[in-house]
């Protein structure tokens, strides 16, 4: 849900700062780019699991499905890490955003 609200906060708001004639455009680059990200993020997030997978098998010596879990948790902390940047680049570049929508005279 989180990642969904911000999508759509961060559209508006990215729209919201081009002329009406361009918005579509600003549209389309943000959903590009947001689009390659989830890829890339996708591709290392399975890169990491895979790793810490591959290193618990070979290195603790443990039996695959104990091992799939290191690499999960590996994941999943990956993951939390980078809520956290997130997080707090979003704070840092939105402080003094404002209202968003309304008419500016």
């Amino acid at each position: 849900m989180g990642a969904d609200c911000l999508f759509t906060v961060s559209n508006l708001l990215i729209t919201s700062v081009f002329p009406a004639k361009t918005q579509a455009l600003a549209g389309g680059v943000f959903n590009t780019i947001a689009q390659i990200g989830k890829s890339v993020g996708l591709a290392l997030v399975a890169v990491i699991a895979m790793t810490a997978t591959a290193r618990s098998e070979q290195v603790d010596g443990k039996s695959y499905p104990v091992a799939l879990l290191d690499g999960y948790h590996a994941t999943f902390w990956f993951c939390f890490a980078s809520v956290l940047i997130t997080i707090g680049m979003c704070s840092w570049g939105l402080r003094g955003i404002g209202k968003v929508g309304h008419k500016r005279d």
